[in-house]
């Protein structure tokens, strides 16, 4: 077991960072060779529809076949289209169409691996150590998302082709790593319509009392989060700070995140689920200082508790999915989540920039402030999980 969990960590960390420094070369590429915002705004959009479609019928999909194979295939796909960009950009410049095409591909592919890990994960960790493996997951998520984008503008100025060459050869040493693991059994088959057990997992999440509450309540706040950046972007904006504020909040923010998976299993083990509802409330005092002083040093300050606390709350509420969703529905149960947290991602900026727009920084940092505070109160039922 825990053999299998290190080469899987070590192969999807790989992958991540591939991952992430691949990301950030797209745009910069389609900037390079199309010489269009515009168009570079909605190859971006392409591949966003993966994430708000697929979630929901990939849990069906995915709970119903092997994960392994399923992520091999997905880093099977995400090979294949990282090479392809090798190939063009090394014989000429890649139009539009393929721009798209890659988008949408890569976007398809991580809706199918970020399903297929949590089934993947409960077989081949036992249950005592699933917290572990959760912070774990994201000890991971952080180091990628912390050293991706400067890795990938790094290799992108080495060469156009470079990252998406690297992006290629992380892909082939997770597919290496995923092949060592044993086969993870799938859940039942049946004939069942679609939508019928698309069904069947929103009415199983509705009737968990804690599993119903923690989802729509982190949905929530990952739309204040993103929003409260956006508020803090513009008003750095308007102070001409922008590149030491964005590099400040990103460091904090690494940091926080590393922290809270470097100690998310020790406060799990002290508070068990709790621990939800807990890391609301911090998250919610760490938001005061902002209301009087938003500052680039506040905003670290801030930006490191929200996200420690944040980091740990995940921890809770994903170990009790894994530990209470009952096999062949864990994959659907999960997909709402991430389409929630999805939806959080594209509303959480519009919510903030209609409130820098609206309002004085002051006000409009109350108004999430006060967001939060109410989420964290509709939480407290969580603070005694259970009740189907």
């Amino acid at each position: 077991m825990i053999r299998d969990y290190v080469l899987f960590w070590t192969g999807s960390t790989i992958s991540f960072l591939g991952t992430r420094a691949t990301a950030i070369a797209y745009p910069l590429l389609a900037l390079a060779v199309l010489h269009s915002p515009v168009a570079a705004g909605l190859i971006a959009s392409v591949g966003m529809i993966p994430y708000l479609v697929l979630y929901l019928p990939g849990g069906v999909y995915v709970d119903r076949r092997d994960a392994r194979t399923l992520m091999i295939a997905a880093e099977t796909a995400r090979l294949a289209t990282a090479s392809a960009m090798v190939a063009v950009v090394l014989t000429g410049n890649p139009g539009f169409a393929l721009f798209a095409l890659v988008a949408f591909a890569d976007g398809t592919a991580a809706v199918i691996y970020s399903l297929a890990e949590v089934n993947l994960l409960r077989g081949i960790v036992d249950q005592p150590r699933i917290a572990g493996a959760l912070a774990g997951n994201e000890a991971r998520t952080s180091v990628a998302g912390l050293l991706g984008r400067p890795v990938g503008g790094l290799l992108f100025g080495l060469g156009h082709a470079v990252p998406f060459a690297a992006g290629a050869v992380t892909s082939l040493v997770s597919i290496g790593t995923l092949a060592s693991l044993r086969p993870v059994p799938p859940g039942p088959r049946t004939d069942k319509a679609l939508l019928t057990e698309v069904a069947e997992g929103l009415r199983w999440l509705r009737r968990d009392r804690f599993l119903r509450a923690t989802t729509t309540l982190s949905g929530l706040e990952n739309v204040v989060a993103h929003a409260l950046f956006i508020v803090y972007l513009a008003v750095m904006q308007d102070r001409g700070v922008t590149a030491a504020a964005t590099t400040v909040a990103f460091a904090a923010t690494g940091a926080g995140s590393l922290a809270g998976a470097a100690c998310a299993q020790w406060f799990f083990r002290r508070y068990g689920y709790r621990l939800f509802s807990l890391s609301l409330w911090v998250w919610a005092l760490a938001m005061i200082p902002l209301v009087f002083w938003l500052t680039p040093a506040t905003f670290a300050i801030s930006s490191f508790t929200m996200t420690f606390a944040g980091i740990v709350g995940n921890v809770a509420y994903g170990t009790y999915m894994f530990t209470e969703v009952p096999p062949g529905m864990l994959a659907r149960v999960k997909s709402v989540d991430m389409l929630l947290e999805t939806a959080g991602v594209a509303l959480g900026p519009l919510a903030g920039g209609l409130l820098i727009a609206s309002l004085t920084p002051k006000a409009a940092v109350a108004v999430l402030l006060a967001g939060t505070l109410l989420i964290a109160a509709a939480s407290l039922p969580t603070l005694r999980p259970g009740g189907r």
